[in-house]
């Protein structure tokens, strides 16, 4: 989890300081022995597409819930995580969760499930959709690679 942590941190590392927790979040990095901030929750599942994809500092809402979380997000091939701030004891996305594993120690290895069938949509949770809203801040970061057409 302090991988995928420092890698979503990394995007804009001039930006330490800059939303919620973020003193919370760095002790938590630096010492083994702190469990992960209760209302953090990080997410996975399979990302079977070309590309990827990092961004922090995005509001996504779940319409039919009312629900609102601040995300980080990064995904390439093969696997994609999400980092959301939850303020609800349930967590709003149905993924597995890799902070379920907080609790063990940072040396042993633990056999993550990942379902091959119940994949999110290619866009989920960047693009919005009928049941759901996601906007980013003033700082937000995106970037796509550059597509060579064929007249170029």
């Amino acid at each position: 989890m302090r991988a995928v942590f420092g890698h979503l941190a990394a995007q804009g590392v001039d930006r330490y300081l800059k939303g919620p927790e973020t003193e919370e979040l760095r002790d938590w990095f630096l010492n083994e022995s702190l469990p992960l901030p209760e209302n953090i929750r990080i997410y996975y599942w399979p990302f079977p597409h070309h590309g990827s994809i990092i961004f922090r500092d995005a509001a996504y809402l779940d319409i039919p819930s009312g629900q609102v979380a601040v995300i980080w997000l990064l995904k390439f091939f093969p696997v994609s995580f999400l980092m959301s701030w939850e303020e609800s004891p349930q967590p709003l996305f149905g993924l597995p969760r890799l902070s379920d594993w907080d609790n063990e120690v940072v040396t042993k290895d633990v056999a993550l499930p990942l379902s091959l069938t119940e994949i999110p949509h290619r866009y989920w949770p960047e693009a919005p959709s009928e049941t759901s809203v996601i906007t980013f801040g003033q700082e937000a970061m995106f970037a796509v690679p550059h597509i060579k057409h064929a007249s170029q």
